[in-house]
């Protein structure tokens, strides 16, 4: 699977909040997601 390359790392987060992902911490510039469900969506 080929990663976007057009997005930024805030639309990123934001596309992903709609499926079902939320940050959970962030460190300088990195952020961690978790999946609310068990299952994965993607």
């Amino acid at each position: 699977m080929k990663l976007p390359r057009d997005l930024s790392g805030a639309e990123l987060v934001k596309k992903l909040g709609t499926l079902g992902y939320r940050e959970t911490r962030q460190t300088g510039s990195h952020i961690r997601l978790t999946c609310a469900t068990p299952e994965h969506i993607i």
